[in-house]
C-alpha cells in the first residue's frame, strides 16, 4: 500500500495510505478501521470530524489532495480563527490608539457620495472615464452570502445579500445575478427581509458582526419601497448602534421590525423611522413566530437566548441552554412554521461541543437538548451556524456549519447532506442562510436555497440530499452565475497572457484566463497575496495563510499549486511524503505561523528568480524557481530580523524597479525601514519613520516606489484617519501628506493599496476600504474613477503590463479598460467624383486611459479605406494615426463607420464616415427640338439647348454632334463646372422635303452618356405645277404672231417659289403675270406667242427657272411657220363669143389653198362683164379647194375682158384670173365653134 508520511521538524506526526473504493464500500466500518486504512491516527480522524466537518465515510473516500489540505488546515491557523484572523483584518482599521472608529465607514462613504455628486460628468480620473472598468469575475465562484429573500408569489425573483458585495438580484431563479446598486452607501449586507404584507417593502441590515477575520463594518439599515430596485439608509440607524446589524425580522402582520445588532436588540413600529432598544445585549438572531405576531425569540453569544410574549416589546431570558461566558458560543434559532398552536416550537443550534441541537416547545422559554456528538459545526459555529425547519414538518431540520446536515426526527439524529470538498458539485463550505421556496409544501415542492461562503446553492428536493453519502453531490445545483462577490486579498497578472491569479477568502487561490465564468482553483483553502513571473507565463505564486507560499509552474491551471515555503509533498514511488524541509529550504516564520494572517510577498521586479516574503523577519530566496525535491528547493534566508514587539510582523514590501538593492518594508505598527544594499547577504536597514518625520504609527498597508525615480516613495496606512498616504521625494528623509483635502481629498479610510503609473509618475491610484481613487498630480488632489469596483474595499491594485487591475474584497476583480480617445467622432469627405479617391483624412487614436490599449482590428467598410500607424498595442498616453480615404462607388450619400475594436471601454469605438459620391449630372433644357417647316437648303435660325451640369462634379464633354440636316454650335467648353450651364445652338438646313429628323448627341462622362436631344423639322420646297407641258401653235403664217397661249404656273409646294427667270426660246415669246416670287398655293400666267420666221415646223421651250425641286421646269413649244398660197386652176378664163347680153355657161376656176394655213378669203369679185358664184366660204383650210364659177355676159360686143379677183390673206393677194370674151351681135344664126372656143 502506498503510504503518506507526515513529518514536521523531524517528528513523525502521521502516516496515511491511499484510499480504495472497495474498502470504503464495506458496511459497518469503524473510525479506527478507516483511520488505519488511510494511515492516519484516530486522533487525526476525530480532529477532521470536529474541525473540518468530515464524517468517517467522507474521510475514507475524500480525494487525497483534499485530505492533505484538510489535514494541513487542522494543524494550521484557520482563516476563521477569531483571535488571530480578526485581529489581522482589524489592524488596517485601527487608529494609533488601537480603536476602530464606529462611524468611520459611514463617514468615509458620505465623503465618497459627496465626491461622486460633485464629479457628475467630470473628465476622466487619471485616465479612467465613465464605464471604463471591465469586471473579470469570478462569476462562477461566488462568495459569502448571509441573506436570501424570495418573492412570495413570483418565486423566480430573488435577492441575495453579500457581506462585502452588496445586494444582488435574480429575475430567473438564480440563473443570473446582477448587482442592485453599485454605490449603495454600504455593501456589507448580512440580513434582508421582505414585509409580509407588502412585497414592495424590503429592509437590509449591514455590517458583519460575527467576529470573522474579514467582517466588514456596516452603516445601519437600508429600506426599499419599490421592490428592491433602490435603497436608502434609515436615518435613525446611522449611528454606532447599527454598525453591525446581524439579523432582521418582521412580524407576520407587518407592524413590528426587530433588529439584532452587536449592541442591542432594537424595535421599530413605524417602518424603521425610529427605533427603541428593547434588549441591552449583543443579539445575533431574532425571529417572530410566523403564525402569531405576539411571540418572538432571540439568541446571541454565550449560549444566550430570549423570548417575548408581547410582540418583542419586552424580553425574558430563556432557560435550559448551555449558557456560559464564551464569546464563541453562538446560538441560532428557528421556528417550526407548521406548529400553529401555542407560542410555537423553536429549534436552536448551539456552538458547543462542535454543535448541539436544542428544542423548545413553549415559545422559547425553555430548551432541552435533542442531539449530541454530531460535530456538525466543526468548531466554527461562532462563524457559520444556521438552522432551518421545514415549513410543513416540525421534525425535518437542516443545520449548517462547515457542511449541511439533515434530520427527519426533530434533530435526534443527523445525516450529512453536503460535502465541501466536492463543491461546486456539492454545497460549498461554511453555511450562513437557508431559505425555502415560498411554495414549499412537502409533497410536491421541497425546494430550498442555501447561502454560504461559496455563494448560492439550490436543492430542488431536499429528500434527495445525502442519498450518495459520503460524496453528497446528488441534488445540488450551484447558482453562482454572474454572482461577483468573491473576496480577494491580493492578485497579480502576466502581461503576455493576461492570466491573473488571486488569493481569496475561503475560496482558495484562483486563476483567470479570459472567461469571467471560468475561473479555476489553483490551490484551495484561503488565499492571500499573489505574484506572476513577468518573463515566464508558467510561473505564478500564491499563498495560504501565514506566509505559506505556493507556486504553479503550469500557467495557473486547476489544482496545480505546490508549496515552496518549506512544506512539501511528493510521492517517492512507494510513499507520499509531506514534510517541512530543513533550513535553508523553509521559511521558519511560515513553519511557526510567525507572520500576518495574510502575509506580504513579492517577486523582485528586476529579477523574477528572487522573492521576498514578510513574516516577523524578511525572507529572501534568489532561486524561487528551483524545483522541489525532498532535499532541496528554493533556499530562504532572513535578511531583516524581527523588530520585536507584539504583532509587529512585516505588512508591506517594495523593491525599487531598476535597482534590487533598494528595498522598503513596513510593519504592523507603522514602522518603515529601508535598505540600499538589499542584494547583500546581510543588508543594512535604516528606519525612516523616526526623528519626527510625521509618519503615523498605524498599520503600514502598502509601499510603492516610483518606477522612474527611486527617491520617490509612497507609504499608505490603515485606520479611518485623514492622513493615510505619505510621499517622500528624497528617499525617505522627509515626508508629506498626500491625501489632499476637502472635496478633492481622500476619505478618511484605510488605504490598502497604491500603484504608480509606469508611464506617468504623476498618475497614482489607491485602493481604499471604500473604493478606488485616482490622482493626476501625485496625490495633491484626488477624484473618483467613476464606476467599476464601486464602494467595496479594494485590497490590491496591480498592473498587468500597463493595465490597471483591482482585486476587491467582495466584488471580484476589475480591470481598467483603455480609453480609446478619438480626435473626432466623424469625418465628412464632402462631394467626391465616383470612382475617384479622396485625399486621406486623419483620425488620431489616443490611449488616454490607465491600461494598455490592445487593438484587435481597425476596419473601414463600404466606400472607405484606411491605413494606419497603429500597431497591436498602444500604451497609456500614446497615440497613433488612422488615415481614411473615400472612393465612392455610386452616387449619392455614402456612409460607413471606421470601427476600432480594442480592449477599450465601450469597444468597438467608431468614427462616422460620410461623403457624397457625385458625378456630373447632365440636365438638358429639352429632350427635343422641333423646327418649323423650312425651305430645303435654307438654314433656320438657331434654336438653343441649355446644357446644365446638374451633378456635383465637373462635367467633361468629349463631343457635341448633330446628325442629319442639323448642325450645332456651342458655348460649351471641354469641361463644365458643377451647377454651370452652357448653350448648344442647333440650326436646320433641310436637304429634302418632308419630315427630317436627327439627334443632337452630347458625349460626356456623366451617367447615361451619351445624352441626346431629338431633332425634327420639315424640309419644304416650292413645287412648280404647269397647266400644260407643251403648247402647240399649229401653223402660223410666217412672220405673223400667233395669238397668245397661256400656261398657268401654280406653286403647289409648301414654300414660296422664287422665280429666277421665265424664258421662251425659238420663235416663241412669252409674257407673264408671275413676279419674282410666287406664294405657296398661288398661280400666275405665262402667255406665249409664236411668230415663225419661216415656214416649217418650229419648236421652242418655255423654261421656268426657280427654286423649286426639278428646276428648271419647261414647257415644250411647237408650231409651224405657214404661208397662205393660192393655187388657181387657171390663170385666165376665156369665154367664147357670146351674144351681148347673153350669159355664158359658167366656167369654173378651182381655188386651192396650197399653203399650210387656213386661208381667209376676204372677197371674190369678177370685174367687167363677168360674174361669179362660188362654193368658197370665208376661209379655206389648207389643202382644201373650192370652186368659183364665172359667167360671161357681155354687155357689148367685142372683146371683153375682166378679172376674177380673189382677195385673201394669202401671199400675193389679191390673186386674179384674167377673164376674156367676145360680145357678139345677136344673129339668128348660132355660130357653134365660137361658143366652143
Amino acid at each position: 500500500m502506498a503510504m503518506l508520511i507526515v513529518v514536521v521538524g523531524g517528528s513523525l506526526l502521521f502516516v496515511r495510505g491511499r484510499a480504495t473504493g472497495e474498502f470504503c464500500d464495506r458496511p459497518g466500518l469503524s473510525l479506527a478501521e478507516i483511520a488505519a486504512h488511510r494511515q492516519i491516527s484516530v486522533e487525526m480522524a476525530e480532529q477532521l470530524g470536529r474541525l473540518r466537518s468530515l464524517s468517517p465515510a467522507a474521510i475514507c473516500v475524500i480525494p487525497q489532495d483534499k485530505l492533505d489540505r484538510a489535514i494541513f488546515r487542522v494543524g494550521s491557523p484557520k482563516p476563521d480563527k477569531p483571535d488571530e484572523a480578526l485581529a489581522w483584518r482589524n489592524l488596517a482599521l485601527r487608529s494609533e490608539d488601537g480603536s476602530i472608529k464606529p462611524d468611520g465607514i459611514g463617514l468615509a462613504l458620505e465623503h465618497v457620495a459627496q465626491m461622486r455628486a460633485a464629479e457628475q460628468n467630470s473628465p476622466p480620473a487619471a485616465g479612467i472615464a465613465q464605464d471604463q472598468w471591465k469586471w473579470l469575475g469570478p462569476g462562477n465562484i461566488g462568495g459569502r452570502i448571509r441573506a436570501l429573500v424570495i418573492h412570495p408569489t413570483q418565486t423566480s425573483r430573488m435577492w441575495a445579500g453579500s457581506v462585502s458585495g452588496g445586494i444582488w438580484y435574480s429575475s430567473n431563479g438564480g440563473a443570473r445575478w446582477d448587482p442592485v446598486d453599485d454605490f449603495m452607501s454600504n455593501l456589507a449586507v448580512s440580513t434582508m427581509v421582505m414585509a409580509p404584507t407588502d412585497s414592495t417593502v424590503m429592509y437590509a441590515g449591514t455590517g458583519e458582526g460575527f467576529y470573522n477575520s474579514d467582517g466588514i463594518q456596516g452603516a445601519g439599515i437600508f429600506k426599499s419601497t419599490d421592490g428592491g430596485v433602490s435603497w436608502s439608509q434609515l436615518n435613525a440607524t446611522a449611528n454606532s448602534n447599527f454598525v453591525y446589524v446581524n439579523r432582521l425580522d418582521i412580524s407576520p402582520d407587518g407592524a413590528v421590525i426587530l433588529a439584532a445588532t452587536r449592541t442591542s436588540l432594537f424595535r421599530s413600529t413605524n417602518g424603521g423611522t425610529s427605533w427603541t432598544a428593547v434588549l441591552a445585549s449583543e443579539v445575533l438572531d431574532v425571529n417572530f413566530n410566523p403564525n402569531n405576531a405576539t411571540y418572538a425569540v432571540a439568541a446571541g453569544r454565550n449560549g444566550a437566548a430570549w423570548y417575548s410574549i408581547n410582540g418583542g416589546l419586552n424580553w425574558s431570558t430563556a432557560s435550559g441552554l448551555p449558557s456560559v461566558a464564551d464569546l464563541y458560543r453562538r446560538v441560532e434559532i428557528a421556528y417550526a412554521p407548521s406548529v400553529t398552536t401555542g407560542a410555537g416550537t423553536i429549534y436552536a443550534s448551539v456552538n458547543v461541543n462542535s454543535g448541539e441541537i436544542w428544542k423548545s416547545t413553549d415559545g422559547g422559554q425553555s430548551y432541552s437538548q435533542v442531539s449530541t456528538d454530531t460535530n456538525y459545526l466543526g468548531l466554527q459555529g461562532w462563524y457559520d451556524n444556521i438552522i432551518w425547519v421545514a415549513p410543513d414538518d416540525p421534525n425535518t431540520l437542516i443545520v449548517g456549519g462547515i457542511d449541511l446536515w439533515k434530520s427527519t426526527n426533530g434533530g435526534a439524529t443527523l445525516t450529512q447532506v453536503s460535502s465541501w470538498e466536492y463543491s461546486p458539485f456539492s454545497a460549498h463550505a461554511d453555511q450562513h442562510a437557508i431559505v425555502a421556496d415560498p411554495g414549499y409544501n412537502g409533497p410536491t415542492n421541497r425546494t430550498v436555497y442555501f447561502g454560504n461562503d461559496g455563494g448560492i446553492y439550490k436543492a430542488a428536493d431536499i429528500n434527495t440530499l445525502g442519498s450518495d453519502d459520503p460524496y453528497n453531490t446528488t441534488g445540488w445545483q450551484e447558482l453562482n452565475n454572474n454572482l461577483g462577490i468573491t473576496q480577494f486579498y491580493g492578485a497579480a497578472g502576466n502581461a503576455s497572457t493576461g492570466v491573473i491569479v488571486g488569493g481569496t477568502q475561503d475560496n482558495g487561490t484562483l486563476a483567470y484566463s479570459g472567461d469571467s465564468e471560468g475561473w479555476v482553483e489553483v490551490y484551495g483553502g484561503d488565499g492571500g497575496f499573489s505574484a506572476a513571473d513577468p518573463n515566464d507565463a508558467n510561473y505564478f505564486y500564491g499563498e495560504y495563510v501565514r506566509a505559506n507560499v505556493h507556486r504553479t509552474v503550469t500557467g495557473a491551471t486547476a489544482d496545480s499549486g505546490e508549496y515552496i515555503s518549506g512544506r512539501y509533498s511528493y510521492f517517492n514511488g512507494v510513499n507520499s511524503v509531506i514534510a517541512w524541509k530543513p533550513a535553508p529550504y523553509t521559511i521558519t516564520d511560515a513553519q511557526n505561523s510567525s507572520a500576518n494572517f495574510i502575509a506580504p510577498f513579492i517577486l523582485d521586479p528586476n529579477d523574477s528568480n528572487r522573492m521576498l516574503v514578510g513574516g516577523l523577519s524578511l525572507w529572501r530566496t534568489n532561486d524561487v524557481k528551483t524545483p522541489n525535491t525532498n532535499s532541496s528547493g528554493p533556499s530562504w534566508a532572513a535578511i531583516k530580523s524581527s523588530i520585536g514587539g507584539l504583532n509587529n510582523e512585516i505588512s508591506a514590501i517594495a523593491v525599487a524597479p531598476g535597482n534590487s538593492d533598494i528595498i522598503w518594508v513596513g510593519h504592523n505598527n507603522g514602522n518603515v525601514y529601508k535598505t540600499t544594499n538589499g542584494t547583500a547577504a546581510a543588508p543594512t536597514w535604516t528606519q525612516v519613520d523616526t526623528n519626527g518625520v510625521g509618519l503615523p504609527n498605524r498599520y503600514a498597508n502598502r509601499i510603492a516606489i516610483d518606477p522612474n525615480n527611486s527617491s520617490i516613495v509612497y507609504v499608505t496606512f490603515g485606520g479611518f484617519n485623514a492622513d493615510n498616504v505619505y510621499r517622500s521625494t528624497d528617499g525617505g528623509t522627509t515626508w508629506g501628506d498626500r491625501t489632499g483635502s476637502g472635496a478633492t481629498g481622500l476619505p478618511d479610510a484605510p488605504v490598502r493599496s497604491l500603484v504608480i503609473s509606469p508611464l506617468d509618475s504623476n498618475r497614482i491610484y489607491v485602493g481604499t476600504e471604500v473604493g478606488i481613487f485616482a490622482s493626476e498630480d501625485a496625490g495633491a488632489t484626488w477624484s473618483l474613477p467613476h464606476d467599476g469596483p464601486s464602494n467595496v474595499s479594494v485590497d490590491e491594485l496591480f498592473w498587468v503590463g500597463n493595465t490597471l487591475t483591482a482585486a476587491t474584497h467582495g466584488r471580484g476583480v476589475y480591470q481598467a479598460l483603455a480609453n480609446a480617445a478619438l480626435s473626432t467622432g466623424s469625418i465628412g469627405f464632402g462631394n467626391l467624383r465616383v470612382s475617384s479617391t479622396s485625399a486621406a483624412q486623419q483620425v488620431t487614436l489616443t490611449n488616454s486611459g490607465a491600461a494598455d490599449l490592445k487593438i484587435n482590428s481597425i476596419t473601414a467598410s463600404g466606400d472607405f479605406a484606411r491605413t494606419t500607424t497603429c500597431g497591436s498595442t498602444l500604451v497609456p498616453g500614446a497615440n497613433c494615426t488612422i488615415s481614411v480615404t473615400f472612393t465612392p462607388t455610386a452616387t449619392g450619400a455614402r456612409s460607413s463607420t471606421l470601427t476600432i475594436t480594442s480592449s477599450a471601454a465601450g469597444s468597438p469605438q467608431s468614427v462616422g464616415l460620410s461623403g457624397t459620391g457625385v458625378v456630373p449630372g447632365v440636365s438638358l433644357s429639352g429632350s427635343s427640338l422641333s423646327f418649323s417647316s423650312v425651305t430645303v437648303g435654307t438654314t433656320t435660325a438657331a434654336q438653343q439647348v441649355t446644357l446644365t451640369n446638374s451633378g456635383d462634379a465637373t462635367l467633361t464633354i468629349s463631343s457635341i454632334a448633330a446628325s442629319g440636316d442639323f448642325a450645332p454650335t456651342t458655348t460649351c467648353g471641354a469641361t463644365l463646372a458643377a451647377g454651370a450651364s452652357c448653350s448648344v445652338s442647333v440650326t436646320f438646313t433641310p436637304t429634302a422635303t418632308g419630315t427630317r429628323s436627327g439627334t443632337l448627341t452630347i458625349s460626356d462622362d456623366a451617367t447615361g452618356s451619351p445624352h441626346s436631344v431629338s431633332l425634327s423639322g420639315t424640309g419644304i420646297a416650292p413645287a412648280v405645277s404647269l397647266s400644260a407641258s407643251s403648247l402647240s401653235f399649229g401653223s402660223q403664217r410666217v412672220g405673223t404672231t400667233s395669238a397668245a397661249q397661256q400656261i398657268t404656273l401654280t406653286n403647289n409646294g409648301g414654300a414660296s417659289l422664287t422665280i429666277a427667270s421665265i424664258v421662251a426660246s425659238g420663235d416663241f415669246a412669252r409674257t407673264t403675270t408671275c413676279g419674282a416670287t410666287l406664294a405657296a398655293g398661288a398661280s400666275c400666267t405665262i402667255s406665249v406667242t409664236f411668230t415663225p420666221p419661216t415656214t416649217g415646223s418650229r419648236s421652242g421651250t418655255l423654261t421656268i427657272s426657280s427654286n423649286a425641286t426639278g428646276s428648271p421646269h419647261s414647257v415644250s413649244l411647237s408650231g409651224a411657220g405657214a404661208t397662205l398660197e393660192i393655187s388657181l386652176s387657171a390663170s385666165s378664163q376665156s369665154f367664147s363669143s357670146v351674144t351681148v347680153g347673153t350669159t355664158t355657161a359658167a366656167q369654173q376656176v378651182t381655188l386651192t389653198n396650197s399653203g399650210n394655213d387656213t386661208l381667209a378669203i376676204s372677197s371674190i369679185a369678177a370685174s367687167g362683164d363677168f360674174a361669179r358664184t362660188t362654193t368658197c366660204g370665208a376661209t379655206l383650210a389648207a389643202g382644201a379647194s373650192c370652186t368659183i364659177s364665172v359667167t360671161f355676159t357681155p354687155t357689148t360686143t367685142g372683146s371683153r375682158s375682166g378679172t376674177l379677183t380673189i382677195s385673201s390673206d394669202a401671199i400675193g393677194s389679191p390673186h386674179s384670173v384674167s377673164l376674156s370674151g367676145i360680145g357678139a351681135t345677136p344673129a339668128f344664126n348660132i355660130y357653134l365653134p365660137l361658143l366652143i372656143r
